[in-house]
């Protein structure tokens, strides 16, 4: 489905996301995208260095302010309101949105999660617990 990309209410680009759970896909980007593509660029190298738990690392030592700076980039990119529009005009409910600029060629990915997979399997409630005992 296509979905326009707002940002403060304005549109930044166009992306067509699989319908999944967690979903990625170019961002086809208009002008107004220029207005958070450094925000972008920069947090994409800072995720790049730091990786999906490095931004959670000390602060300590000779690469103190290193990382502080490349995680200032990730709080920056953090606060972009991005919404997805529908095709009739409404916003989407998504769990997160995120513009990264892949390495290659520097075009902007938009990664989006339209939520929890639910289990195939439910939980049985025992009236018993194995064993016999009483519950806790």
């Amino acid at each position: 489905m296509w979905y326009t990309l707002r940002h403060d209410g304005t549109a930044i680009g166009f992306v067509e996301l699989p319908a999944r759970e967690l979903a990625a896909a170019r961002l086809v980007p208009v002008d107004h995208y220029a207005t958070i593509e450094q925000t972008v660029r920069e947090a994409t190298a800072a995720f790049l260095e730091l990786g999906v738990f490095g931004a959670a690392a000390l602060p300590i030592g000779h690469g103190a302010a290193r990382i502080l700076r490349l995680r200032r980039a990730l709080a920056r990119a953090n606060r972009l309101r991005l919404e997805l529009i529908g095709d009739t005009g409404e916003v989407v409910h998504a769990n997160f949105i995120n513009v990264l600029e892949t390495p290659a060629d520097g075009q902007p990915v938009v990664v989006a999660g339209f939520g929890l997979a639910p289990a195939l399997v439910g939980a049985a409630l025992l009236a018993t617990p194995p064993g016999g005992g009483a519950r806790a």
